[in-house]
């Protein structure tokens, strides 16, 4: 219960003002990848999906020009911001697109305030990460102290890989905040939110040599199951109420010191793992990836000068899915780290077309992945060395320990960055105008009256 009366007594007032510009942050970041994503295959298959489902107008797919249920549309969004594999980092990752999803179509179904929007975003965001971090078994990420940020080690994985339940923790509890739910039935609505639940397929999933459109999970429907919660407990549905409740004594369950600790006071999300991806790939190979462009851009390498690149990260670079070079899909692309390293050769400026199916089949960028073998260092964490060779025999070396866009003084993202990140993502989808309008409004969020003057915004222009 504890979980559920901290979403239900959350007031806006109550939350500090770093974390409601982080969750405006957060919010650019991810409409801009969504925006995005309306392009790819993928993108239209989800959209079109939740158009067939039918049923009444209440809210926005990013890029439609109609409105759909508020749990199509959860799912639609959710499937468009997680596609490039460019959204926010949160601890455990990809939580952003479920909880943004299912709020943001909650919210605009009544037209709640965007005051209102940012609280149910926060208390989300907060009771996913905190369950992503402490419980075990189906619903956890990462067990017991989940990702920790370390100066010299960078961002390391202190457990092992499970699943994506917390996902749809999380957007149950943002959606029943909008909903205006008090501590039971939000207890209620976790209770039904738990039989949606995915299974733990993400170990599975990294070793396997090639990546389905779904990738990690689902997301889409971890998204519309949070909404879909909500909505059965609002029509008196009952769910099992003490569904985070068990054995305290019991470690291998669930850290549950770290579950509740500070909650209301200390936002986790944010204070220990809110971080931003400055490249449209697996951020394990973010490292490698700042080291490489470092050293090109320092001694004006083209693709053609580098005879060989020696890339060493963690053991994860060669799981099946990471040391793939037979690149079928943009999925492949995005967690293959020779493909990685041969795109930022010939397109250095990260964008979406890293991915796009046209780059994904350019002979140049294929046969560079050839002079690429990866290694690997322990204890490296998420952090990388490089070292080429030019065909003149000249070598150069450098290690990054932490990767661009962490949590950690020097390697965040500033707000002019994720701007600029933004503007990349939705250039040629949206006008330079409205572009800027989303970006006023949100920053503005807490004083909008209605959240649908910016989902409004989020059509493509014809």
């Amino acid at each position: 219960m504890l979980l559920a009366n901290f979403a239900a007594q959350t007031k806006f007032e109550q939350i500090p003002e770093k974390v409601i510009h982080e969750a405006k942050r957060t919010l650019i970041d991810s409409l801009g990848c969504g925006l995005a994503a309306t392009q790819t295959e993928k993108g239209r298959i989800c959209v079109e999906f939740a158009r067939r489902l039918g049923g009444p107008p209440e809210a926005t797919i990013m890029g439609a020009g109609y409105l759909v249920p508020s749990p199509s549309a959860a799912f639609a969004n959710a499937e468009l911001i997680v596609d490039l594999d460019f959204d926010t980092l949160l601890c455990p990752p990809h939580l952003s697109p479920a909880v943004i999803s299912a709020s943001l179509a909650a919210a605009e179904s009544l037209g709640l305030s965007g005051a209102d929007f940012l609280t149910a975003l926060v208390v989300g965001l907060e009771v996913g990460s905190r369950i992503g971090t402490s419980v075990s078994g189906l619903w956890g990420m990462w067990f017991e102290r989940g990702m920790r940020f370390e100066r010299g080690i960078g961002f390391e994985p202190v457990s092992v890989y499970i699943g994506m339940g917390h996902t749809v923790f999380g957007a149950a509890a943002s959606v029943s905040k909008i909903l205006g739910f008090d501590g039971m039935r939000i207890a209620n609505t976790f209770g039904i939110a738990s039989q949606f639940v995915p299974a733990p397929t993400t170990a599975k999933f990294l070793n396997t040599p090639h990546s389905p459109m779904y990738k990690y999970a689902l997301l889409g429907a971890c998204a519309q199951a949070g909404v879909m919660a909500a909505l059965l407990t609002q029509l008196g549905y009952t769910g099992d109420m003490t569904i985070l409740d068990g054995d305290t004594t019991n470690p291998e369950i669930c850290d549950w010191e770290r579950l509740t600790r500070g909650l209301g006071e200390k936002w986790l999300h944010v204070e220990q793992a809110f971080g931003f991806k400055p490249y449209p790939v697996c951020r394990v190979q973010h490292s490698l990836l700042d080291a490489f462009l470092s050293i090109v851009s320092e001694n004006n390498l083209t693709p053609e000068d580098i005879a060989s690149v020696v890339v060493k990260g963690s053991p994860s670079c060669l799981v099946p899915l990471r040391k793939n070079r037979d690149i079928r899909s943009p999925y492949d692309a995005q967690f293959s780290v020779p493909y990685a390293i041969a795109v930022a050769a010939y397109l250095p400026k990260p964008s979406p077309k890293w991915t796009s199916p046209e780059t994904i089949k350019d002979p140049k960028i294929l046969k560079f992945m050839d002079k690429v073998r990866v290694e690997v260092i322990e204890g490296i964490g998420l952090g990388g060395y490089v070292k080429i060779t030019t065909n003149k025999g000249k070598i150069f070396e450098k290690e990054a320990k932490i990767p661009k866009g962490s949590p950690v003084e020097g390697f965040r993202m500033t707000d002019k960055e994720l701007e600029e990140k933004f503007y990349t993502n939705a250039s040629g989808i949206l006008s330079n105008e409205n572009m800027r309008k989303i970006l006023t409004v949100i920053y503005d969020l807490d004083r909008l009256k209605n959240i649908r003057e910016l989902t409004r915004l989020l059509t493509i222009e014809k």
